[in-house]
C-alpha cells in the first residue's frame, strides 16, 4: 500500500488513528482477491457462498453471494478507487454472464427472483433479500429486468399484477403483524425480519407505519431493548432498524444514547459467536452518527436549535478509535480462515442462511463472512471516522482478479459424503 494513500487520512486522523488503520489493512492482506475469484463459476455466471459449495453436488451460486463478492472487489477499490464501479474493469463476456444469471432468476408471475436450488418455498426475508440483489446486479451490470420487478409492480409503476404478501395486504394487516413480533424482546431478530421487507413496504406506502410502531417503542436509551444482559443483540437491533428508517427515508430519534452504548459494545470483552456480532456495533454507530448528522440539517434549514453535539460525538469515537479497531483486529481473528477468508461462525461456514442451505458448514471462510468482516467493516470505520475509505487492492490485484475470471473453470463436484 502506497504511503499516498494514507496521507489525506493522516492529515484529518493524525498519526496514531491512521496506523491503527493501516494494522487493519495488513490484517487483511490482500489474499481476498484470488479467494473470491475461485468462487466464481463461469458456466453460470455466479459466486458460491463457499468452497464446500462450490466443490459438492446439489450446490450452485447464488445471487446475494454474488452480489457480496462484487462489492468487496469494487469497494476495495479494484476498479482503481473505492467509488468506482467493478462493473468499469470486468470484460464484457463476464458482465453479460453474470447479468444473464441475475436475470434468469426472476419469475415472470411476481417480478421476485428464486433460486433452482430453493425454488420458491422461502421465508420472508430470502425472498425479500433476493429480489433486493437481484436488482442491485442487473443495475450494476448495466441491464433491466426481464419482467417488472416486484417493487415496480407493488409501487404501481408497472400494470402487471403485484404479488402481495397476507401482512402487507393493508395498513390494519401490517398493524396485527407488528403487533404480533416484540422488538423490544430481540431487536435483532425483529429488526432483521422488517429491514430485509423494507423495499416492498416502501414500494406500497407502509413504511411510515412501521417507522412510527419503532418510534413508539424506541426505549430512553435510544435503542429498543435493554444493553445488558444481550449486549450484542441490542446493538444488532440498532444496525437493522437504522437500516430501516434509512430506506423508509424516515430519521430516528433520540440518538444520543446510541454512539456511547455502541462504542462500549466494541470495545467490549464479550465474545462474539457470529462475525456479524462484530460489525453490527459498528453498523449502529453508524447509522446513529448519521441520523444526529440528518437532524442537525433539518433543524439548521428550519431555524431551530441543534439536537445534538456533533462535534463532541465524533471526538468521543475518534478518541475510542484506536483501542476500538485493536479490539475488533482481535475478535475478527476468532473467524478469520486460510486464503484471504473470513467464516460466519468462529469454527466454520454457515451451512444456512435466511432458511435454506448454502454449504456444508466446514472449516472454511465464507463469502458473507468475509464481505462483514472487510467490505462491511472498512465502508464504516472510515464512514464513523468521517474521512474517505482507502483502497484495499491496486492494480497487481486487478490484473489477477481479470486474469482468474477469464481462464475460470466449471468447478468439479464431489457427492455429499454420507
Amino acid at each position: 500500500m502506497k504511503e499516498s494513500k494514507w496521507r489525506r487520512a493522516e492529515h484529518t486522523l493524525g498519526a496514531t488513528l491512521t496506523d491503527s488503520l493501516k494494522a487493519l489493512y495488513d490484517f487483511y492482506g490482500t489474499e481476498t482477491v484470488s479467494y473470491l475469484a475461485r468462487l466464481y463459476e463461469p458456466e453460470i455466471g455466479g459466486f458460491y457462498y463457499a468452497d464446500s459449495a462450490r466443490d459438492t453436488v446439489g450446490f450452485l451460486p447464488d445471487i446475494e453471494s454474488t452480489t457480496q463478492a462484487l462489492e468487496i472487489l469494487s469497494d476495495g477499490g479494484i476498479a482503481g478507487d473505492c467509488q468506482t464501479d467493478i462493473a468499469t474493469v470486468l470484460p464484457e463476456g463476464i458482465k453479460q454472464s453474470i447479468l444473464r444469471f441475475a436475470k434468469e432468476l426472476q419469475d415472470p408471475e411476481d417480478g421476485y427472483f428464486y433460486h433452482p436450488q430453493w425454488g420458491k418455498s422461502i421465508g420472508s426475508s430470502r425472498k425479500g433479500r433476493d429480489l433486493n440483489s437481484s436488482l442491485w446486479v442487473i443495475r450494476r451490470m448495466g441491464g433491466t429486468p426481464l419482467y417488472p420487478s416486484a417493487l415496480d409492480r407493488l409501487s404501481g409503476k408497472s400494470n402487471a399484477a403485484p404479488s402481495i404478501a397476507a401482512h402487507m395486504a393493508s395498513r390494519e394487516a401490517l398493524t396485527e403483524y407488528l403487533a404480533a413480533h416484540d422488538v423490544n424482546a430481540d431487536s435483532h431478530a425483529v429488526g432483521h425480519l422488517l429491514e430485509s421487507q423494507a423495499s416492498q413496504l416502501k414500494a406500497l406506502g407502509l413504511s411510515d407505519l412501521v417507522c412510527d410502531y419503532l418510534d413508539e417503542h424506541q426505549l430512553e436509551n435510544g435503542l429498543w431493548q435493554p444493553i445488558h444482559p444481550r449486549p450484542y443483540t441490542a446493538l444488532s437491533g440498532l444496525l437493522k432498524i437504522g437500516s430501516f428508517y434509512r430506506i423508509a427515508g424516515r430519521q430516528m430519534k433520540n440518538c444520543a444514547g446510541m454512539v456511547d452504548a455502541a462504542i462500549e459494545i466494541v470495545l467490549s470483552d464479550k465474545d462474539p459467536i457470529y462475525v456479524i456480532l462484530v460489525y453490527n456495533p459498528w453498523g449502529g454507530l453508524r447509522y446513529a452518527l448519521r441520523n444526529m448528522r440528518l437532524a442537525n440539517e433539518t433543524a439548521e434549514k428550519e431555524g431551530k436549535p441543534l439536537p445534538y453535539d456533533l462535534n463532541a460525538a465524533y471526538g468521543r469515537v475518534r478518541e475510542a478509535a484506536p483501542r476500538m479497531i485493536a479490539k475488533t483486529i482481535e475478535k475478527l481473528r476468532r473467524f478469520q480462515k486460510p486464503g484471504g477468508s473470513f467464516s460466519y461462525l468462529q469454527a466454520r461456514s454457515a451451512p444456512e442462511t435466511q432458511g435454506v442451505p448454502v454449504s456444508l458448514g466446514l472449516c472454511e471462510g465464507d463469502v458473507n463472512g468475509t464481505a462483514l468482516a472487510m467490505n462491511t467493516m472498512t465502508a464504516t470505520i472510515f464512514e464513523v471516522l468521517g474521512v474517505p475509505r482507502v483502497p484495499l487492492y491496486g492494480d497487481e490485484e486487478r490484473r489477477l482478479l481479470l486474469k482468474m475470471l477469464e481462464t475460470a473453470r466449471v468447478a468439479k463436484k464431489s457427492e455429499r459424503a454420507n
